[in-house]
């Protein structure tokens, strides 16, 4: 069995406005007896801090697409959305949002589905 995984990133920091985007490629494969998996795809995301960085909004997305010996499996899009805010140093209140779509190129299989998911957070410091 061989497995690789490269991945690749670049960020891109604004100080003064307290904005960062990010860009990052991946590439995986497995090889394994009577099967070569590959999965590669790229995701975004820009991460903004506001009110003296208590409030910090990010915003990513990525598509990966996924072949079994060549032929084309899958495609599977995310997109993701979090708000969190520091009060008092020791209180973080978040909220995050996800939206996952996978498109199947099976044909004796489900077609694919569409998901999301919301999370609401609490966390104390100590």
């Amino acid at each position: 069995s061989q497995f690789y995984n490269v991945n690749t990133s670049y960020s891109l920091s604004f100080i003064p406005t307290n904005l960062t985007l990010s860009f990052s490629y991946n590439f995986n494969q497995n090889k394994i007896p009577n099967m070569d998996l590959f999965t590669h795809g790229p995701t975004a995301s820009v991460n903004k801090a506001l009110m003296e960085r208590k409030l910090r909004l990010t915003l990513s997305t990525s598509f990966n697409s996924t072949s079994l010996e060549g032929k084309k499996q899958n495609n599977v899009t995310n997109i993701r959305s979090n708000v969190s805010y520091l009060m008092a140093k020791k209180h973080n209140f978040g909220l995050s949002m996800m939206m996952v779509n996978r498109n199947t190129k099976i044909e004796s299989g489900p077609t694919g589905f569409t998901e999301y998911t919301s999370t609401l957070s609490y966390s104390y410091s100590f």
